[in-house]
């Protein structure tokens, strides 16, 4: 991905890689630890790809781990767009961008 940053976009089988690494079968604790490291990867080359209509369809078909990085995502993300929540202090006078820094 550092090398070709057009490799985020690419597709297996007309599905995103992001897609296609969170609808994996995986069996056992550590294929589960592997396959998030992979998701993460994928996610933070090309955040947008959470979005998809396929992914947020599938999420019940998804490992448990899987559907719980996903939704956690979702939420920041639908934060993020939230302009207003963006710039409301918290009780320490910090923004939501001081927190997620700390």
């Amino acid at each position: 991905l550092d090398c070709d940053p057009n490799q985020k976009l690419k597709q297996l089988h007309r599905r995103s890689l992001l897609d296609f690494a969170c609808d994996k079968k995986y069996d056992n604790d550590s294929k589960i630890d592997a396959g998030i490291r992979i998701i993460k990867v994928l996610f933070d080359a090309h955040p947008k790809a959470i979005k998809s209509n396929r992914i947020a369809s599938n999420i019940h078909r998804f490992h448990q781990q899987v559907q719980a990085f996903i939704n956690t995502e979702i939420v920041y993300a639908r934060q993020a767009n939230d302009h207003r929540l963006m710039m409301t202090t918290d009780d320490h006078g910090q923004l939501p961008l001081h927190r997620a820094l700390q």
